[in-house]
């Protein structure tokens, strides 16, 4: 295991057993399992995590895993889209690789379907939708030469599917409204948050450093001191910004920044 600094005495602890695609009902090793994701069993937020993982009974399992794990929110909702109907095992897993390759992670793609079934936001179910942990592969009578032999059967094919508590927090999920609000409570920043979407809106999009140089020394930023990385951080918990090789304007970023200018042009209509 990797451990790596999230902030001041915290630690994520990123697996590296390498769980592969071969998986496919879905089931990681033992170091997926929630309490490993940080040091000691602590969220970022003080969450012990065994609190974070519940079997479904508990209506809020999906927001603390998401709370106890904010820079893998993208991926989470990924799986629980795709999920909302149901998928075979190896379907989502592929989805996830895909998702994986725009971030560097050390969590597998069963590793996070095992996290979301622990939190009670997914669950395993065979084809028919029944629940998968109460399916029973009966043994086959074969005859053979006048005697009867058992013969095991293959188990039923897997398939994840989006519980409603999953559902019901894809739903809530409103990254637009949270941009808004965000920008609406710093609006003396708001300046800086659209010149940081500007920036990044051609094909090639911008380093962190390429930011820094353009805002760093802006004088909005000094007292208090602010680095640009602070709203580039921000902006991506809201999905206005992705990481793809480089930092890159999403639709929703270009959707507020439509908004911000039409507001700019009334204003000063005015």
């Amino acid at each position: 295991m990797v451990r790596q600094r999230i902030g001041d005495g915290q630690y994520e602890v990123n697996m590296t057993h390498g769980t592969t695609n071969n998986e496919t009902d879905g089931t990681a090793p033992k170091s997926a399992e929630p309490r490993d994701v940080a040091q000691d069993g602590t969220a970022p937020d003080g969450t012990a995590l065994r609190d974070v993982a519940q079997d479904g009974t508990a209506p809020d399992g999906t927001a603390k895993l998401f709370n106890a794990m904010p820079s893998h929110r993208k991926t989470l909702l990924a799986i629980l889209r795709f999920c909302r109907c149901p998928h075979k095992v190896p379907e989502v897993l592929a989805l996830v690789e895909e998702e994986r390759l725009k971030s560097f992670t050390h969590y597998s793609a069963a590793d996070y379907c095992v996290l979301l079934e622990q939190a009670g936001s997914l669950c395993k179910v065979t084809e028919d939708g029944k629940d998968y942990t109460q399916a029973k592969a009966e043994p086959a009578v074969v005859e053979e030469d006048g005697m009867e032999y058992l013969v095991a059967n293959e188990p039923p094919e897997a398939f994840w599917v989006t519980t409603d508590a999953g559902a019901a927090y894809l739903e809530a999920d409103k990254p637009l409204e949270r941009l808004r609000g965000l920008v609406a409570s710093e609006s003396r920043y708001q300046r800086i948050y659209e010149e940081v979407l500007l920036l990044c809106l051609d094909e090639k999009g911008r380093s962190i450093a390429e930011i820094d140089a353009a805002l760093d020394n802006d004088q909005l930023l000094q007292e208090p001191r602010i680095y640009a990385r602070h709203f580039v951080d921000l902006l991506e918990k809201c999905d206005a910004l992705d990481w793809v090789d480089s930092w890159k304007t999403s639709s929703l970023g270009r959707q507020w920044l439509e908004e911000a200018r039409a507001s700019e042009t009334e204003g000063g209509a005015k």
